[in-house]
């Protein structure tokens, strides 16, 4: 019984198996018929129920995954697989002209016109320019009004705005240029409360009417009582109607401004000269109410000063002069004997060779016991000094590499002698053990 059961068993998992090979196999035969009913993808044959055939199952490049020609473009079915282009969006702008030179040209009969043309360009197209069509002439020889049209497609068939030049050959050359008006005084104006104010005005030329001052038009009023900024505007026309560019001044009404000076002290006297620099710290624009600079006096005096090197003494001598001296006041200066020019300045009167003292020049030499100095150009030596020029020649002779390479040779050569005398010594002594 139990095997009957096995045998039964075995046989309805055969037949199970059997029925799925049979649902896998149907399922493949209709795929292969779909495939076969719509060609070949990815070969780029078109096959039923295709439009097109790109050669791949893609969307978006023109040719959908089914084979239809996608919105937007278009496929050649001439090349296989088929090529497939995005069709351009419909091109709606004109070009655009441009003149070259002014649209109004104004000529005297008789004169020369060559016609300056114009440009144009186009968003797609690019520059059309020499696609550009100028029709009209100018007569010059004849007075009057000629016309001159500018006019330009792309290749979309949109046509530009047609530009036109209008030249007039006249007897006269109208009048274009505008008056020019000038301020008299500044453009901006600071009073305080409470001040007269009188506007200093404006002048006005043409280059064909002239002067037109008298026909300026000013506006604009200002109240000195009360604090604000007022304007005043200037503006004219000449006879040809040209208005000359407005011109503007301000008015500045301020609470009245005090000074606050500082640094107002003199400097020191230099070449008769003190000076100060006086600071506003309110900045109130005004000028400082004293002199800024004035004469002055300087003290003269003499500094001395003796310096010993070596063997050689040298004499220093410095001398402030000022200005302002009495006349034929005489002083020493520099080791020099100056006079006083008249009050103005010192003039070198005498030049002292032995140096100059108690405002006259030195005649004799004075002794060192007398002055406790040494002369320019004497040596006075004592013990000290002399032992002190020893050690400095001693000194300035061992600083030299020479010297010092002689000082050490001798030295190594004293301790060698006296190593080979020790050593000869000593071998005598062991021979006599």
């Amino acid at each position: 019984m139990i095997i009957k059961r096995g045998r039964e068993m075995a046989k309805r998992q055969r037949n199970g198996t059997w029925v799925l090979f049979v649902i896998f196999g149907l399922a493949a035969v209709v795929a292969l018929f779909m495939m076969a009913g719509r060609g070949n993808l990815t070969g780029g044959v078109i096959g039923s129920g295709e439009v097109c055939n790109d050669g791949n199952i893609n969307s978006g490049d023109g040719c959908s995954d089914a084979g239809l020609v996608e919105v937007g473009w278009t496929c050649d079915e001439t090349t296989t697989p088929n090529v497939c282009t995005l069709i351009p969006a419909a091109d709606t702008t004109a070009p655009a002209i441009t003149l070259i030179g002014n649209a109004v040209v104004n000529i005297l009969v008789g004169g020369s016109y060559t016609d300056e043309g114009a440009t144009a360009l186009d968003d797609v197209d690019g520059d059309l320019t020499a696609s550009i069509v100028s029709v009209g002439t100018v007569d010059t020889t004849t007075a009057g009004t000629y016309i001159i049209t500018y006019d330009v497609s792309d290749l979309a068939g949109n046509a530009a705005t047609q530009v036109i030049r209008t030249v007039n050959v006249v007897e006269v050359l109208p009048d274009t240029i505008a008056p020019v008006i000038t301020l008299i005084g500044s453009a901006a104006v600071t009073i305080n409360v409470g001040d007269f104010y009188t506007d200093e005005g404006a002048t006005a030329t043409d280059d064909v009417d002239g002067d037109l001052t008298a026909s300026i038009v000013s506006v604009g009023t200002v109240d000195t009582t009360v604090i604000g900024v007022y304007t005043m505007t200037y503006d004219v026309s000449d006879l040809a109607g040209n208005a000359a560019t407005q011109v503007i001044r301000t008015v500045n009404v301020l609470v009245p401004c005090t000074p606050d000076w500082t640094d107002e002290a003199w400097g020191a006297c230099s070449n008769g000269v003190k000076t100060r620099t006086p600071v506003d710290n309110n900045d109130c624009g005004v000028d400082y109410p004293s002199p800024l600079s004035t004469t002055c006096s300087e003290e003269s005096t003499a500094t001395s000063t003796t310096t010993e090197a070596n063997t050689e003494t040298t004499t220093t001598t410095t001398t402030t002069t000022g200005s302002l001296c009495s006349p034929n006041e005489e002083s020493c200066a520099n080791g020099n004997l100056y006079i006083c020019n008249g009050g103005t300045g010192w003039d070198l009167k005498q030049t002292c060779e032995l140096g100059c003292s108690d405002n006259k020049c030195i005649v004799k030499a004075e002794t060192a016991e007398t002055t406790n100095t040494p002369l320019a150009g004497s040596v006075v030596k004592g013990p000290v000094e002399s032992t002190k020029q020893f050690f400095t020649n001693l000194y300035a002779n061992f600083s030299s590499n020479k010297t010092r390479m002689y000082l050490i040779l001798g030295g190594v050569g004293i301790l060698a002698a006296g190593l080979v005398s020790y050593l000869v010594y000593f071998k005598k002594k062991l021979m006599k053990k």
